[in-house]
């Protein structure tokens, strides 16, 4: 539980975990599972522990330095770690890129070093002074270095996420990276972290504490989807994951609820003309304050249209409907009654 003096003047770490000690022991694995990395990254963790997927608490300490937000884990009596930049070479990158198999990209010097939630390769990492690596004690990482699996990707991103701020809207700063030389560089999007500020003489990094949806209606990762079980025939009819309502039932919880929810709206009709139908409950997060939530930046926007072999449906239905083709007026409508929208922000 929190301590009597953070009760006295802190927050709750998510909604769920309200300040009086009273989340389930079900609420407390949602919001420490959310953290974990998923796929192969969350595979390559558990092979260098050598635990059980199950062992929430031994995966969650082993990357509990650095993960989402401002909360850091550890052990009561586990000594400080000084402060230091271990710095990452080109060769180093390339070699993981290149063998994954040997040489995971996630496992650096022995220890897993993937410490945010997603399913896409990538590595959290700081940059000080132009160079990127892994950051110790007060330091830790202030970027996100992405790659691509599937063709294009990064581009794709990349040209999203930039026409995101051209439209004005709040977004995660993104650029390109390129590891390699030759005519098989690797392509990466390098993002900047919107929960994290290195200061002024670049000994310490400030973390600013946030959650996304599946955190903020204490979900666990499997609910991040509407559909939780899938599209097939037998299981469709199954909606328990985050929705749009349940997602808009948040800003009643927000620091400005009229602000939070026109940016709701206007996160899910960008993504809605950019072909993104895999925005669900974890692409879209909040910062945590006394006070309340308010929406981060966005991020994570991909136009998921351009490859076929991907899932087209929606992630959450907009009106009862799951075919981004069947979308049309009714649907807004429908959607703006079940969200308690004002109709004219849809005109």
């Amino acid at each position: 539980g929190y301590t009597p003096e953070w009760q006295a003047r802190g927050f709750p770490l998510s909604p769920p975990l309200a300040l009086d000690g009273s989340a389930s022991s079900a609420q407390i694995r949602a919001y420490l599972g959310n953290l974990l990395p998923e796929n192969r990254g969350l595979d390559h963790l558990i092979e260098a522990l050598s635990v059980s997927r199950s062992n929430l608490f031994a995966l969650i300490h082993s990357i509990g330095r650095d993960v989402s937000g401002a909360v850091t884990f550890t052990l009561p009596a586990e000594p400080d770690v000084p402060t230091r930049f271990r710095p990452i070479t080109p060769q180093e990158l390339m070699l993981r890129l290149d063998q994954p198999e040997i040489w995971p990209l996630e496992v650096w010097d022995g220890r897993p070093r993937l410490s945010v939630a997603g399913v896409q390769a990538k590595l959290n990492l700081l940059r000080l002074e132009g160079a990127l690596g892994f950051g110790e004690g007060e330091l830790c990482s202030t970027h996100l270095l992405k790659f691509e699996q599937h063709p294009h990707l990064v581009i794709n991103e990349f040209v999203t996420m930039r026409l995101a701020v051209l439209l004005g809207m709040p977004v995660a700063q993104v650029e390109l990276h390129r590891v390699g030389q030759g005519d098989k560089p690797h392509r990466g999007l390098l993002v900047e972290r919107f929960d994290r500020r290195l200061d002024a003489h670049g000994l310490r990094v400030r973390r600013r504490h946030m959650i996304d949806a599946c955190q903020g209606l204490g979900f666990p990762v499997a609910r991040k989807y509407e559909r939780n079980f899938g599209d097939g025939r037998d299981v469709a009819h199954i909606r328990e994951g985050v929705s749009l309502p349940r997602l808009f039932s948040l800003s009643a919880l927000c620091v400005n609820p009229a602000q939070t929810r026109l940016n709701m709206l206007q996160w899910l009709l960008f993504n809605l003309c950019v072909n993104n139908h895999d925005a669900h409950g974890k692409n879209y997060s909040f910062f945590v304050s006394r006070a309340g939530l308010t929406p981060t930046p966005w991020y994570d926007l991909v136009n998921v249209g351009l490859y076929p072999e991907f899932n087209q449906h929606l992630a959450m239905a907009i009106g009862d409907e799951f075919s981004p083709d069947a979308i049309n007026a009714w649907q807004l409508l429908e959607m703006a009654e079940a969200c308690d929208l004002p109709k004219h922000l849809l005109q």
